[in-house]
């Protein structure tokens, strides 16, 4: 059985958050999940549901600036504060939720960016493993000339100006029937701000040169086919992280959201395995 709960939740700066809390009635374990750039918690609706059905809680929150936390849509006015968000929330889930059970950190995209560089630069304690699902580790994405210098020039003096992100509903999946439903989706959004673009640029570059600061146990998970973020970029910095324990899936016809594309089962399937070793220590653990 599922149950689904919204709230709110002040991150930083007391800016309000919206999240939700999809919870089964014999949980072995928790997953936050961190979403992409223009999406938003709802949008793992399925994913959460089937989380569930293997007796996985699932909370999402939405981004400062998406679906319907505070901000204005694709805008924020420092790229760290979404890692301070992502701190403050990781805490409190901790807090509130973990249970004696395993406790995973699930990013997406964008939000793989975010959880990897919070990860690297603050000490959280009691993530038991993380996931990277197409991680934005580098971007595959052609940005237009003219705009790169556009969002050089006004990133100072017009920062909330937005711009069309670039992201195309058809890059992200080959499920036609679903695309529909993105494009119907009035909580998605396709608009990103100069500080937004430039400081994912920046925050890529400070994953890059520290991801050997990275220790805990990791899944990263590649679309072989990503449009957007560069699938050599999560090889490599699965192959550079200090983790002992981790591992690596690329599914090679995939596009970029492959928990949505039509190899989705498959790679619900490889987090289960990954997730089950975690169960199984925490299991033996209690029977001590």
């Amino acid at each position: 059985m599922s149950e689904q709960f919204e709230a709110v939740f002040y991150g930083y700066q007391q800016t309000e958050l919206f999240y939700h809390i999809w919870q089964c009635s014999n949980p072995k374990g928790t997953l936050l999940v961190s979403h992409g750039l223009a999406e938003h918690s709802e949008c793992y609706k399925e994913f959460a549901e089937d989380l569930n059905r293997l007796n996985f809680n699932v909370i999402a929150y939405d981004l400062r600036g998406h679906g319907r936390s505070e901000g204005q849509r694709g805008v924020v006015e420092n790229f760290e504060y979404y890692c301070h968000d992502l701190n403050l929330f990781t805490e409190y889930c901790l807090k509130e939720y973990k249970k004696n059970l395993p406790f995973f950190l699930f990013g997406h995209s964008m939000g793989g960016l975010i959880s990897a560089k919070t990860l690297i630069s603050h000490e959280i304690k009691g993530i038991d493993a993380v996931i990277f699902s197409s991680p934005c580790f580098g971007l595959k994405i052609e940005v237009p000339a003219w705009k790169e210098k556009l969002v050089s020039l006004t990133s100072q003096w017009l920062p909330n100006l937005t711009m069309w992100n670039e992201l195309r509903y058809d890059d992200l999946i080959r499920d036609t029937d679903k695309i529909k439903t993105y494009e119907s989706d009035p909580l998605r959004h396709d608009k990103i701000s100069p500080r937004l673009f430039l400081g994912m640029l920046t925050s890529i570059e400070y994953v890059e040169s520290n991801e050997h600061e990275f220790h805990l146990p990791v899944l990263v998970q590649v679309a072989g086919q990503d449009r957007i973020c560069s699938p050599a970029s999560g090889v490599r910095f699965y192959e550079n992280c200090s983790s002992k324990i981790k591992k690596l899936q690329i599914y090679e016809e995939s596009l970029h959201e492959i928990y949505n594309d039509l190899d989705r089962q498959l790679v619900i399937k490889d987090l289960q395995k990954f997730l089950q070793r975690f169960v199984k220590s925490n299991e033996q653990e209690s029977k001590q």
